[in-house]
């Protein structure tokens, strides 16, 4: 398995990834994008999120599309989700190579997510750690991405050598 998340969706392919490795399976890479682990103690009240907030948030993760209702709604019903389900969170050791994707340019619109040394309790290993010039909101966009994916080419391909 090759794994990549990026915010939230890092702390969850961190918690699939250790969950496959609890249950035998290989994952090969995990890739995580700007992302901090979860705190069950944070409590964000995302399921008070203002609709322009999160009609905000979707139109940055989709680049120049349009968030439409539907868009808009579904990412407030998976903030609810996630809001019901964090006091119950217990993070995992994840054990093998990991990959921290830093957006290195300030966002005052969205909380830091810490950094790559939050990580080093849930993994074996340090991960190896590449900077991004963009900010955390914008990294789903086409040329973060691209720049994302001429880095995780090599170690893919590297990886795919090993099957």
């Amino acid at each position: 398995y090759r794994l990549l998340g990026w915010s939230l969706g890092g702390a969850l392919a961190h918690a699939v990834a250790a969950r496959l490795q609890a249950d035998g399976e290989e994952v090969e890479l995990l890739a995580l994008l700007d992302a901090a682990p979860i705190d069950p103690a944070h409590r964000p009240g995302l399921h008070t999120a203002d609709p322009a907030v999160v009609e905000r948030l979707v139109r940055e993760a989709l680049g120049s599309h349009a968030a439409d209702a539907a868009h808009v709604g579904a990412v407030t019903r998976v903030l609810e989700r996630y809001e019901a389900l964090l006091p119950t969170y217990r993070h995992s050791l994840y054990k093998g190579p990991a990959h921290y994707f830093r957006a290195t340019v300030p966002d005052p619109a969205h909380r830091a997510a810490g950094g790559p040394q939050e990580w080093e309790p849930y993994l074996t290993a340090p991960p190896t750690v590449h900077d991004i010039p963009c900010t955390h909101s914008t990294m789903g966009t086409a040329s973060a991405m691209a720049r994302i994916g001429r880095l995780l080419h090599p170690l893919l391909a590297r990886e795919h050598q090993h099957q």
